[in-house]
């Protein structure tokens, strides 16, 4: 098991995310990515290996009394996540925007606060629309999206954080949420 920090989405921008899965469907389907379900959609701001119940309340406590303040996603492109040609992911990559960075930054410092191992690697802001059971290579991919044109996304919106606690399973992963934390409007 192994536990993440997600900036959570409203409904409107979750639609917005499903819609573009939907127009994706054919190559997605052709290349073997099964689509992430609606709820299990978010970006992820950092990994961390363990939990426990004090370090979640701790957590929970810190992130509130951040004052957090709503950001917006500014689309980049939809790709495979490739590593050495090869991807089980396809993703909806957004531009790093400073507002954005500064609640990356925020995560990770309440993080190095209570002293929490976590995933170091800088940011690259994501959403992964699908995932695959096997390897995807790059050659599959052009193959199954020459034709496709690529829809876009607009902006999107983040209004919280989530601490999620993620279990792989056979049929999928299984999320369970210790908290959510919504943030005040500016």
């Amino acid at each position: 098991m192994r536990a993440f920090i997600a900036a959570c989405f409203d409904d409107a921008a979750l639609d917005r995310i499903v819609d573009l899965q939907s127009a994706l469907s054919q190559p997605m389907n052709a290349a073997g990515y099964k689509p992430t379900p609606r709820q299990n959609l978010h970006l992820t701001l950092a990994f961390i290996p363990e939990l426990n119940e004090m370090l979640i309340c701790a957590l929970e406590q810190s992130l509130k009394n951040a004052s957090l303040k709503p950001a917006t996603l500014p689309y980049l492109k939809t790709e495979p996540l490739w590593q050495r040609l090869k991807s089980q992911v396809l993703t909806a990559l957004f531009w790093p925007e400073p507002h954005l960075m500064e609640i990356s930054d925020t995560v990770r410092n309440v993080l190095d606060q209570h002293k929490v191992e976590y995933d170091r690697r800088p940011l690259k802001p994501h959403i992964t629309l699908g995932r695959a059971r096997k390897d995807v290579t790059r050659q599959r991919w052009m193959e199954v999206s020459e034709d496709v044109v690529l829809p876009t996304l607009p902006d999107l919106r983040i209004h919280g954080l989530k601490l999620v606690q993620s279990e792989l399973s056979p049929q999928g992963s299984r999320y369970t949420t210790h908290f959510e934390i919504s943030f005040k409007e500016a």
